[in-house]
């Protein structure tokens, strides 16, 4: 009988062996026994399968084709059931972890059975500053972030470390400090982060769910492969269910945006499909609704590129 584990962290990746050389180490040492690591690999080229071998306790999905972020984090959800985890744990390959980081996001959901979802304030690779995703979600955390770095004896920017990307690796970082900063903010002064924000959405690049949601309303809709849109689909229909997102500040990762996928053109046509799709399938109206609110979002956008 396969032991149960609390958490089963699913790594979806495609040639992410410059990125895996990282993220492997850091995720060994910052779970525990009860976390199983769970890496799909999406017919990488890169030698990223003979790479994981090296990892015995890593479980390796060898995929025939790229699938995609949707259907790779199926396979990884489907493959997680032979183990009964509470929580599946979605992380990218292009992040970097510092100690403590999941074990603060699984303290805030098991005591918050509200929770469906929990994420980490995502920081850029260095964690020297707020993600630009994050600063897009959400301009309210930004604001309180910018406001606790202007707080006398917090220092404007964290020591950085030094990147380098010769050689096809991925930047190496020394462990940074922008932990430090939590400590003005237990109970949200003024200029102080809170101690979580339920929010609509969070960034895709560490996501801790439930096992139980997905029961409830499915996995990822494949329809958004290879890339683009699926976890704010994901995320959207949670909230429809009656599920609650949460981001934890406490927890931070770094995350080098973009790090894990190829910018192309036929990307950037992916993702104005997938942007029409996300529009037109919100569970919330009816199609005729989403057809005409879909209409007015491309026409302000024309408006704004005019």
């Amino acid at each position: 009988m396969t032991p149960q584990k609390t958490v089963c962290i699913i790594l979806v990746s495609w040639n992410s062996k410059r990125w895996l050389k990282t993220i492997l180490p850091q995720l060994l040492k910052t779970t525990s026994q009860k976390t199983k690591i769970i890496c799909i690999d999406n017919a990488s080229s890169d030698g990223t399968v003979t790479y994981l071998a090296h990892y015995p306790a890593v479980d390796i999905v060898k995929l025939s084709q790229n699938t995609g972020f949707a259907a790779g984090c199926n396979h990884g959800i489907k493959h997680s059931k032979q183990y009964n985890p509470e929580y599946i744990c979605l992380l990218n390959t292009d992040v970097t972890l510092p100690q403590n980081w999941i074990a603060k996001l699984l303290a805030f959901i098991e005591l918050h059975p509200h929770a469906s979802v929990v994420g980490p304030l995502v920081m850029n690779y260095d964690r020297s500053d707020l993600s630009k995703g994050t600063q897009h979600l959400h301009p309210g955390i930004a604001k309180d972030y910018q406001d606790l770095r202007k707080i006398p004896g917090i220092p404007a920017r964290p020591a950085r470390f030094a990147a380098r990307r010769a050689g096809g690796k991925a930047p190496q970082f020394r462990e940074s400090t922008p932990a430090k900063l939590t400590r003005v903010s237990p109970n949200h002064a003024s200029g102080a982060l809170k101690k979580y924000y339920e929010v609509e959405a969070i960034e895709g690049c560490s996501m801790l769910i439930r096992t139980s949601v997905f029961d409830q309303i499915g996995m990822f809709d494949e329809a958004y492969g290879p890339a683009y849109f699926e976890e704010m689909d994901l995320e959207r229909r949670i909230r429809a269910s009656g599920g609650k997102i949460y981001l934890v500040p406490s927890s931070r990762i770094g995350h080098f945006e973009k790090g894990s996928a190829l910018e192309s053109a036929v990307l950037k046509q992916q993702y104005k499909r997938n942007e029409i799709y996300f529009h037109l399938t919100d569970p919330r109206h009816s199609f005729l609704q989403n057809i005409i609110n879909t209409l007015k979002l491309f026409r302000e956008h024309a408006v704004q590129s005019y």
